[in-house]
């Protein structure tokens, strides 16, 4: 059976993707696979595309555009239509980042 997602998660998804750090990716890049594999759930990876070590020791870490998630994310919302759908991925985009930082306030700078 295929599972239905909903749009509200794909906005939701979509938002974590252009809104995430990409200091993660670069700490996982430089950490000993051992270490990594360990600690990976801990890890924001949403802006990471591919991560590369080659042979002689250089890493290459490719990253999604923000930009261009962040247009597609404004398409999706304002197609839409829906001011619903908007606040839905606000609501989840806090609750997210209440949950990653341990409070039940709204969200700091």
């Amino acid at each position: 059976m295929k599972k239905k997602i909903s749009n509200a998660a794909i906005i939701s998804k979509l938002g974590e993707m252009a809104l995430g750090r990409g200091s993660d990716a670069v700490r996982l890049a430089f950490m000993d696979p051992e270490s990594a594999e360990a600690c990976l759930d801990s890890l924001d990876l949403s802006m990471l595309s591919e991560i590369k070590r080659n042979s002689n020791g250089t890493v290459e870490i490719k990253l999604l555009n923000r930009l261009d998630a962040l247009e597609l994310l404004s398409k999706l919302i304002s197609e839409g239509g829906s001011q619903s759908a908007a606040e839905e991925f606000f609501r989840a985009l806090q609750g997210a980042a209440e949950a990653k930082n341990g409070r039940s306030s709204g969200i700091e700078d």
